[in-house]
């Protein structure tokens, strides 16, 4: 790689002016037409690179174990540990003010796996896209407008987190790795074209891939009205012969004609047997062409999967968009999706919680997945009739998700929140000592001390949520979860506490604070919104700004505390630090076009749970 020196003019807020000169000793070379490269070959990062900067729980560090080119790169720290502790370490860029725009090109070696670890970029703060999967160097873009801008990749251990890993795949890497990393402005010629669709393997590829948008199937099944993509997997062609596919872990999904949505194939889950109870994972992955706009991605499943045998996740860009389990025939879901390439990852696990002894089988198990029909609408199209409400995906702009979103069909059956029809008050019903904020059209911070009472809250289920003085995010009140777990007794139970919202209300925003500090196996927090799932909250020890887009008219939110959600027989021991409760405080709602939420505290980080935004 080319040397590198870095001076600054004088002012007041120095410039970061880069000149290079490549000697011609080193193996990598200035791309044509870049004006800043480094392949971190002078052997100076971090110190000596004034325009990268590292931190976190350990920092990246420079590396001769992998190199897109010459022999050195960047790498992640390592941050496995034993007790399975959260941890992330950051690495930023920081651009010449004088910059006048064009594109960051780097290569990546992603070689994160959700769910031990994954990486994340952004630009200037804002979340733009995730990176896992490699297993071999890939060439990424990002486009950038004129002046100053800082490019950071985040690399996080355990990021849901979990108390326990399935087992790990052998080939994992558990690391990142970055190279080559130049700018090129609009004018200049990339030295790299746009990456290709690489050849399925045993694992995921994690490239954007430039699907054709010719429809993939013509016959027997029929192409959806207005779909520029279509898959109904009747070429028999998966999955080495669709390059948009990718399938991976311990085993494949494989090609099948035992059940299909429409025409002869589907594609299933992989079948191991239930004579070893040994847990396993099996990944499909659908990457979507980068040139598309924002829309709808539309597929048929048959999830005939049921805990603790086996379950069904749906990611999308490595983050947790919904649990499909216990259909018993084809159900048409739907994911929007933002402008731009994303991963839609089907990750099916058998004996996912590690049972020693599997309980007896009921007679209507599947025990395995089927996907079919699969396609993409733009935005503007009519979309397909769906069994479930479209999956929430985080808002651009804010702090990477910390929770994991899972929309289903339906809200429990054994605890449905109380039916009462208030009419909340429009002025808000806490004054003092916490404030109002601006352009609230309701309030409630719980310091007049007459929870549940307020006639537009409920309360219902094996116990009922109560005021409390014992933590609060403002003022002295919040409301609280009541206890379920008995150390002697493990039944599963609920507890509800429901808001019913103003008919005359316009759409808008509510807000909340809570900390959620449960923590599965044990117990969990699911929010619904008139009756669909929206969000699971746990492992919190601080509240948390939360908040729910809504549309006009009332709406039904039930937060819904659960104890033992997964019916183990047997609890692992408690961990230490653990809170066991939910508190919710200072809930209101801001119509829309009023002013938003102000200022959130320092490790308060803002998260969508509405149903009607997009990535």
């Amino acid at each position: 790689a080319p040397s590198m020196s870095l001076s600054t003019t004088p002012s007041d807020a120095p410039l970061m002016i880069y000149s290079y000169t490549p000697p011609p000793s080193f193996s990598t070379s200035m791309p044509p037409g870049a004006i800043y490269y480094d392949g971190f070959e002078p052997g100076t990062f971090p110190e000596g690179d004034a325009e990268w900067t590292t931190a976190g729980d350990a920092l990246w560090e420079l590396t001769s174990e992998r190199a897109a080119s010459g022999v050195y790169s960047i790498r992640s720290p390592i941050l496995q540990n034993e007790e399975l502790t959260t941890l992330t370490s950051n690495v930023t860029m920081t651009t010449n003010p004088s910059w006048t725009g064009g594109k960051l090109v780097y290569s990546v070696l992603a070689g994160a796996t959700m769910p031990y670890d994954n990486c994340w970029y952004c630009v200037d703060g804002v979340l733009k896209g995730f990176l896992f999967g490699m297993t071999q160097f890939e060439t990424q873009e990002i486009e950038l407008s004129a002046g100053m801008h800082t490019i950071t990749w985040s690399y996080t251990f355990n990021p849901v987190p979990l108390p326990g890993f399935p087992s790990i795949p052998g080939d994992r890497i558990g690391a990142v790795f970055i190279d080559d990393v130049y700018l090129m402005p609009i004018d200049a010629i990339p030295m790299t074209p746009s990456p290709t669709v690489s050849i399925v393997s045993t694992v995921s590829p994690s490239i954007s891939p430039t699907p054709s948008p010719a429809l993939t199937t013509v016959a027997p099944t029929s192409i959806p009205p207005g779909a520029i993509y279509y898959d109904g997997f009747e070429k028999g062609t998966f999955p080495g012969g669709d390059g948009e596919w990718g399938t991976a872990g311990d085993a494949l999904w494989e090609l099948t004609t035992e059940r299909a949505a429409s025409g002869v194939h589907s594609i299933r889950s992989p079948d191991l047997g239930l004579e070893n109870i040994t847990p396993f994972t099996s990944n499909v992955t659908l990457f979507t062409n980068p040139a598309w706009s924002d829309g709808t991605v539309v597929y048929s499943v048959l999830s005939g999967v049921a805990m603790p045998y086996d379950d069904l996740i749906l990611y999308v860009d490595g983050v947790i968009r919904d649990e499909l389990s216990n259909m018993v025939e084809f159900e048409t879901k739907q994911i929007e999706v933002g402008p731009g390439a994303h991963q839609i990852v089907w990750s099916y696990r058998f004996n996912p919680i590690k049972l020693a002894v599997m309980p007896p089988l009921p007679d209507s198990h599947i025990g395995a997945a089927f996907i079919d029909d699969v396609y993409f609408l733009p935005g503007g199209l009519a979309s397909a009739p769906s069994t479930g409400p479209p999956a929430s995906l985080p808002v651009p702009g804010t702090a990477v998700p910390t929770i994991a979103v899972r929309p289903l069909t339906a809200p429990p059956t054994d605890q449905s929140p109380i039916s009462v029809s208030p009419t909340p008050p429009l002025s808000p019903t806490t004054i003092a000592p916490t404030s109002t904020p601006p352009g609230a059209l309701y309030y409630d911070g719980f310091e007049r001390g007459t929870f549940p009472s307020d006639s537009e809250w409920s309360v219902a289920g094996d116990g009922l949520w109560e005021l409390s003085s014992e933590r609060a995010t403002s003022g002295v009140f919040s409301i609280k979860s009541p206890m379920l777990i008995d150390a002697d007794d493990t039944p599963t139970k609920n507890a509800n506490v429901t808001l019913i919202t103003n008919p005359t209300w316009d759409d808008g925003t509510l807000y909340y604070s809570v900390l959620a500090g449960v923590n599965m196996p044990f117990d969990d927090l699911l929010v619904y919104v008139d009756g669909e799932l929206r969000v699971q909250l746990t492992g919190m020890t601080e509240f948390q700004v939360e908040k729910i887009e809504l549309g006009p008219g009332p709406h039904t939110i039930t937060w819904s505390y659960k104890s033992n959600p997964n019916q183990v027989d047997d609890f692992p021991p408690l961990p230490s630090g653990r809170i066991g409760s939910v508190f919710i405080d200072d809930v209101y709602f801001v119509s829309g076009g009023a002013p938003g939420l102000p200022a959130v505290p320092t490790g308060s980080p803002i998260s969508s749970t509405g149903s009607t935004t997009t990535s």
